[in-house]
């Protein structure tokens, strides 16, 4: 209390009217434990509350890698910009795949009394992950902080698993926590599997399918050629959570659905794979077509080679491999900005933030 008493008279002997003081700076002189504070200002100083501003506090992103410890720093502040100790124990911290199947809680270092502290995890997985932090049950931030998780350099290239109960495997991708597999040697089967490599079912049956893609709101989109001896429909099908048809687009006459990919704004990029039907085959002007999740026609991207992948960045860009080496990178207005030439591209993905 004669700490207290001391501060109070140096406060209100300052000589400047108004002068703003710091509620901080009279709890500094307390002794750790003291949760009682009293003591009298002049009427003409203003005291600014001593409480967290989430808006001012500040988050440290530091390079995250699979199986490995990994920190980040946060630093909490008051409403006038000082740090504000708040205890680890309020501080709750979250990081989450963008995939799913993998969510883990950080553990908190305690506080030296500087409104740090240092977030620990070891992520699990490969790829942009969330990162939400609350302090006090006030979200730090509008919203969560974008984490991209490498792996390290000695685990790049070296395969952790081979799955080899699928015929010939066409394309791929992942259904909350599952394998989705195009055959091509059992024409027409989408095998579903677990990350071991154990099948699921029996797998969805069509006529024939090339590629299989899930939308933003967990939709499927299968594409493939569906013939007879006498008749060909080449479309793409949408399909819901439970494996219901919702509807089916044709495409216009020569365009061979092929790789499907969904953006951001889950539009529908679908590559024309044409060389492969054409006897002989010949590496004539393409284009991929664009749809969206009502699978009606927007735009397509012309290229000058039947197209085989397709691939997004962070800043709107698309990329589209073709089989005659090239990739053409086109902005988010739809413009070619861009053409890399290689000896031979099929396959395209970006590491990354790129």
């Amino acid at each position: 209390q004669e700490k207290i008493k001391e501060e109070t008279a140096r406060i209100n002997a300052l000589d400047l009217t108004p002068v703003i003081v710091p509620f901080s700076d009279v709890l500094k002189t307390c002794d750790k434990g003291v949760n009682r504070v009293e003591f009298a200002l002049r009427e003409s100083i203003k005291v600014i509350p001593y409480v967290l501003d989430p808006k001012k506090c500040a988050v440290d992103i530091s390079v995250a890698k699979t199986n490995t410890a990994t920190s980040f720093m946060l630093s909490t502040y008051s409403q006038n910009g000082e740090p504000f100790i708040v205890g680890s124990k309020s501080i709750k911290a979250e990081l989450k795949s963008v995939l799913g199947g993998s969510t883990q809680e950080l553990q908190v270092s305690e506080d030296h009394h500087e409104g740090k502290y240092h977030l620990f995890c070891s992520p699990k997985v490969r790829g942009h992950h969330k990162l939400t932090i609350s302090a006090n049950d006030c979200p730090i931030s509008d919203r969560p902080f974008p984490v991209f998780v490498k792996h390290p350099p000695n685990q790049l290239g070296k395969p952790v698993n081979i799955i080899r109960r699928v015929g010939i495997p066409m394309d791929i991708t992942i259904n909350v926590g599952l394998l989705l597999v195009t055959d091509m040697f059992h024409n027409g089967i989408l095998h579903t599997l677990t990350k071991d490599g154990e099948k699921v079912g029996k797998g969805q049956q069509f006529n024939s399918v090339t590629s299989v893609a899930i939308d933003r709101n967990g939709c499927f989109l299968v594409t493939g050629v569906h013939s007879t001896k006498r008749t060909s429909s080449n479309c793409v099908k949408k399909f819901d959570q439970n494996w219901n048809l919702v509807k089916t687009a044709n495409f216009t006459k020569g365009f061979v659905g092929g790789k499907i990919k969904i953006s951001r704004d889950n539009l529908y990029y679908i590559c024309d794979m044409c060389i492969m039907i054409k006897s002989p085959p010949k590496l004539s002007p393409s284009k991929v077509a664009v749809y969206n999740d009502g699978l009606k026609h927007q735009f397509d991207l012309h290229v000058d080679s039947p197209s085989s992948d397709i691939a997004f960045d962070t800043s709107g860009c698309v990329y589209v491999s073709c089989w005659n080496g090239s990739i053409y990178k086109f902005n988010d207005q739809r413009q070619l900005v861009n053409t890399i030439k290689t000896p031979s591209c099929y396959g395209i993905a970006l590491v990354d933030d790129l």
